[in-house]
């Protein structure tokens, strides 16, 4: 069971990725060519970390939120209700997995987790900007996000293994 302190210290964890998390949505971005307010940056690498640290379901608490935030801070309101579902799908993906890993993972544990997740946001996006924009912005936006999923996996796994020894304390 948690104590107080635990529990302190855990919401104080949810803050700083929930900045993170819109922070590196919101403020660090690069527009998709061809999409109605559609963006690629880096939140998802904090979604990962959050995910890892939170566990599944603070993890997907904050994901959702904070991206849905993320979103309307970038100037995309068209994607806050589809963000809200695959973001929080994604944490909730992601730290279900992470969950079941021991503290010192090697890196190839840690990776499946965070493509089976970055997939789900691959098809959640694919499949709202098929029904909403047609069949070419949504294979245009699957490139874009599947190079956005790379990155931020590469980003995540590094950030992961360095914020372990937080897992420790919560």
């Amino acid at each position: 069971m948690n104590t107080d302190a635990q529990m302190k210290k855990k919401f104080a964890l949810m803050g700083i990725v929930a900045v993170a998390i819109v922070a590196l949505s919101a403020l660090i971005k690069l527009p998709m060519p061809f999409e109605q307010g559609g963006y690629i940056s880096l939140g998802n690498s904090a979604v990962f970390v959050g995910a890892y640290l939170l566990g599944p379901f603070f993890g997907t608490v904050v994901a959702a939120i904070s991206c849905l935030l993320g979103d309307l801070l970038a100037g995309s309101p068209d994607y806050v209700a589809v963000t809200i579902f695959v973001k929080g799908v994604m944490a909730l993906v992601a730290g279900i997995w992470l969950k079941k890993l021991s503290e010192e993972v090697p890196v190839k544990e840690l990776l499946m987790p965070l493509v089976v997740a970055s997939a789900w946001m691959l098809a959640g996006y694919f499949i709202f900007e098929l029904t909403k924009y047609g069949m070419g912005i949504a294979l245009g936006g699957i490139v874009f996000r599947a190079i956005e999923a790379a990155i931020c996996i590469l980003v995540a796994i590094p950030v992961m293994n360095l914020t372990s020894q937080f897992k420790q304390v919560l």
